[in-house]
């Protein structure tokens, strides 16, 4: 019985992390913020908290946050296309002054938050690597 509940639990543990490194596409997201309501985006978003995302877009901008520290600015849209930015994340001060404004880069980190407004996704993401 001991052995039955054992292989449950891992087979349970390792469904949960190939899910979670699978991802989700910055596509599936917009193509739901775009399709749900308020209300059912707002369940959407939190069940992506903690997914982990490999994807690609052009540095925004780069700014130094309030009590120090510097976080990219990511737009998923192309420098030609008139947008704002749509991901970000914490960088170290190096990274800061390497990266290039409208310069493409693939990046990956963990989902922290997602919002939606008046100005398009916001999501913010934790463990960020450019």
């Amino acid at each position: 019985m001991k052995k039955v509940l054992l292989t449950i639990c891992l087979v349970g543990l390792l469904c949960g992390f190939t899910a979670n490194a699978q991802g989700v596409s910055f596509q599936q997201i917009r193509r739901a913020a775009e399709t749900k309501t308020k209300a059912q985006f707002k369940v959407y978003a939190r069940s992506l908290e903690g997914r982990n995302v490999s994807w690609e877009g052009w540095v925004d901008d780069v700014d130094e946050k309030l009590f120090g520290g510097y976080k990219v600015l990511i737009d998923m849209d192309s420098p030609e296309e008139l947008s704002v930015f749509d991901v970000y994340f914490d960088i170290s001060e190096s990274r800061a002054q390497s990266l290039r404004k409208n310069g493409k880069y693939r990046f990956t980190g963990r989902i922290k938050s997602i919002g939606y407004g008046l100005f398009g996704l916001s999501i913010h993401l934790e463990n960020g690597r450019i």
